[in-house]
Order: C-alpha cells, then structure tokens, then sequence
C-alpha cells in the first residue's frame, strides 16, 4: 500500500524559542511522537550543523470524545535548530472537533526557574510550590499540581546536582 504525501502548512517560520513555547502553548493537547536530527535547512549557517524535528500528534479529549475508536488525523511538526535556536511549526490535517477544552496547568520556564533556583539552596518541593504561588501571585485552583513540582524537583535534583542516593555511595 502506497504511502499518502503530507501537505504541511506553514504557521510560522524563524521564531525564536519564547515564541514558539508561546504558539504551542496555544495549540490543542499533543503528544510527541517522533523526534530525531537532521540536517539543518531553516537557517543559512555556513558550518553543517543540525536541526531537531518532533513529530506531534493529537491527544485532546474533546476529538477523543467526538470520535472514541478513530485516531485525530491532525499532525503537527516542530524543526528547531541546535545551532541559532530559530524555530519552524507545521500542521496537516484539521482537528476532528473545533471545541478546545481548557489546557491542565502547567510549569512556564520563569517557574522552572525559579524552582531550579530554590532547588540549589536545598528547598523541599512544598516549599517551592509554595513559593512560585507567592511569587507569580497564582491561585491554587489554577496552579499545576503538587506532584508536578515534585516530580520537576526530584528530576533536577538527580540530574544537576547530585541528589541520588545509591547504595555504592552511601556505603563507601
């Protein structure tokens, strides 16, 4: 069986990353499905370098719910590239329902920031959610959940500053 082409239409070109956070933000729920690297053709660097393409996939319930057993033929396409960090967004196909259901809330970078700087001076995740309420001046109902920011904490911590207990280490 032949393989259909993919018409993508262009929703913006050369954006920067605060942009195009801002611009997927706005999309419906999706999924990344695929993400690899290729060569580079959005900037007109001299030096060969390469550009990351994610391939997404819609996860909004609404369509979920208009059509339970068929998958949403909507497709997104993020090329970013690694180099000038300029960004590229595409879809094909529309969404099986127009209706866009409130978005669950989420860590913007300025709150990941702010919990990265908490995290270095060893808060604990209640604290630091504590916190970004009182910074950012967000309700409870509308902050993201507690386990988020426990999770992004835990995360960080293991990751950048060496907050992992392994057997080995601790008994050496």
């Amino acid at each position: 069986m032949p393989r259909t082409k993919i018409t993508w239409v262009l929703l913006a070109r050369y954006l920067s990353l605060y942009y195009s956070d801002m611009l997927l933000e706005s999309l419906k729920d999706y999924v990344v499905s695929k993400s690899g690297l290729s060569p580079c053709s959005l900037c007109t660097e001299a030096t060969p370098h390469n550009m990351r393409t994610r391939l997404l996939l819609c996860k909004c319930k609404a369509c979920k719910t208009v059509a339970p057993d068929a998958r949403c033929p909507w497709k997104g396409m993020v090329q970013t590239c690694t180099l000038s960090n300029v960004v590229s967004i595409s879809e094909a196909s529309q969404h099986i329902s127009p209706f866009h259901p409130p978005r669950q809330a989420r860590l913007t970078e300025e709150m990941k920031a702010f919990a990265r700087a908490m995290c270095t001076y060893s808060h604990k995740p209640m604290s630091i959610y504590n916190g970004i309420i009182r910074r950012f001046q967000v309700s409870e109902a509308a902050m993201t959940k507690l386990a988020t920011v426990q999770c992004f904490v835990q995360h960080y911590r293991c990751a950048h500053i060496g907050g992992r207990d392994f057997l080995d280490d601790v008994e050496a």
